[in-house]
């Protein structure tokens, strides 16, 4: 755990760092007016919950059934298993192995997905500590589930939420990467 926060910290730091040098604008000062707290009334509280809990549900559970309807004709006509193959090549260079494709790409579906199918390779003793650290630390920088994904194309629009995704597989493949051969280049064994 102290390794993979380590390492989340040094990455987030370092593409904050990025993003302010190459974002155009200036800083702003950071402050903020605090109001005047008052006690909340309790039936504002719930009618404030129930509305948000209302539009969540609104928005996203179409998203969540067409995904499930979408991964059951995948995996019943072949398409998850071909997708998973074509996976094959970049776990290898991971060095994880070949069937831990499965939980990334359930993973982009829902994330409890993919960490409870790393969570069961572990406990079958098909990964070992240090590929659970490469797999759940570029599942943590993998690509949101496809209910984000709903939420980027709606803000951003699909051209630039494609860009996005493109970009945040490509760092996340290339940090687990980079992690891979720094534990097997100072012979870290966990």
């Amino acid at each position: 755990m102290v390794i993979w926060g380590v390492y989340m910290l040094v990455i987030f730091t370092s593409i904050g760092w990025l993003s302010g040098k190459l974002m155009p604008g200036t800083s702003s000062a950071f402050y903020m007016e605090i109001p005047p707290l008052r006690l909340p009334k309790l039936s504002n509280v719930f009618h404030k919950a129930f509305i948000r809990m209302w539009w969540y549900f609104v928005e996203i559970l179409p998203v969540f059934l067409i995904t499930s309807f979408i991964m059951w004709c995948g995996d019943r006509y072949g398409v998850l298993s071909y997708i998973i193959s074509q996976l094959e090549p970049i776990m290898v260079l991971l060095g994880l192995p070949i069937e831990t494709a499965q939980p990334f790409l359930l993973g982009f579906f829902r994330r409890d997905y993919g960490a409870a199918g790393l969570y069961e390779m572990c406990a079958t003793n098909r990964l070992s500590k240090e590929q659970l650290l490469i797999a759940s630390t570029t599942l943590t920088l993998f690509v949101p589930c496809v209910a984000q994904v709903a939420v980027m194309i709606k803000e951003r629009g699909v051209f630039i939420s494609m860009l996005m995704l493109l970009t945040i597989i490509f760092l996340a493949f290339i940090g687990g990467f980079v992690l891979s051969h720094l534990l097997y280049y100072w012979s870290i064994s966990l």
